[in-house]
């Protein structure tokens, strides 16, 4: 209760804070409930909302289902399994962090016009983003027993952890370029496809293999851990091919049939 009760308290000042800013730097803006949406504007929403909706809610539902798979080995794997997320969680904060800019980057520069600059911000955001959490991993990979201690002194789950650790962070670079594409989807508009390399991803990777590899192949734990690095890794070398490729470069907001760039 009251985690929840700080939650809402926090984000009730953000709320306030990110509209003071706002005004601020914006006097004009005023909230106000609008009935009338150009049916334009909805199409547009849908089109690339849509995938996003989509990929959120069944990324939910796969997370249930690896947890409901986790759990099967019990509350040792389990509790091995939580601390090892914590661990990621760390490291995923200051990845989203660096991830997000290269969405704004590309959305500025496609309502720019400036298709070439789009393209480069988001193949070298992505390598440079990739390259700095496989440092991170780097570094951080000789300490991760001291930072499983902080969390526990069970040596099972110690164990356990450290063989979590060992599998996952491997595959943390790719998931940094899988996420990037992500956003460089968002920042475009072109969500669809990203959707379908998540999904692709989520179900037929991390879900499925690492049931066959855990249950099917008697791998137990270990075949869990693998099937989640490998969908790491595949996505993110996937996402990167879509990401060069470039299809995506090209603005999506257009008034009176032409781009911003051309009006």
């Amino acid at each position: 209760m009251g985690a929840a009760l700080t939650d809402t308290i926090g984000l009730s000042l953000s709320i306030i804070g990110l509209y003071t800013l706002i005004k601020r730097r914006i006097p004009e803006a005023m909230p106000s409930l609008v009935l009338d949406f150009p049916r334009e504007w909805l199409v547009k929403v849908l089109r690339i909302g849509g995938p996003v909706t989509l990929s959120m809610s069944t990324n939910s539902l796969a997370f249930i289902i690896q947890q409901r798979m986790v759990n099967e080995f019990g509350v040792l794997v389990t509790t091995a399994y939580s601390i090892g997320m914590i661990v990621l969680d760390l490291a995923d904060g200051i990845m989203w962090g660096l991830l997000g800019s290269i969405a704004i980057i590309v959305g500025q520069s496609l309502g720019a016009g400036n298709i070439k600059r789009a393209r480069e911000a988001a193949i070298k955001g992505t390598l440079f983003v990739a390259s700095i959490v496989a440092l991170g991993v780097t570094v951080i990979y000789p300490f991760r027993l001291s930072i499983i201690s902080v969390f526990t002194s069970n040596p099972k789950v110690q164990s356990l952890s450290m063989e979590f650790l060992d599998t996952i962070l491997v595959g943390l670079p790719f998931f940094a370029m899988f996420i990037a594409g992500m956003n460089i989807g968002r920042g475009s508009g072109s969500t669809l496809i990203p959707t379908v390399l998540g999904m692709f991803r989520l179900w037929a990777l991390r879900i499925a293999l690492s049931y066959l590899l855990a249950f099917l192949m008697g791998m137990g734990p270990r075949g869990l851990w693998i099937g989640i690095m490998l969908s790491n890794v595949v996505g993110g070398l996937i996402m990167l091919v879509w990401v060069s490729l470039g299809k995506w470069a090209k603005p999506i907001i257009k008034t009176h049939g032409k781009t911003p760039a051309e009006t």
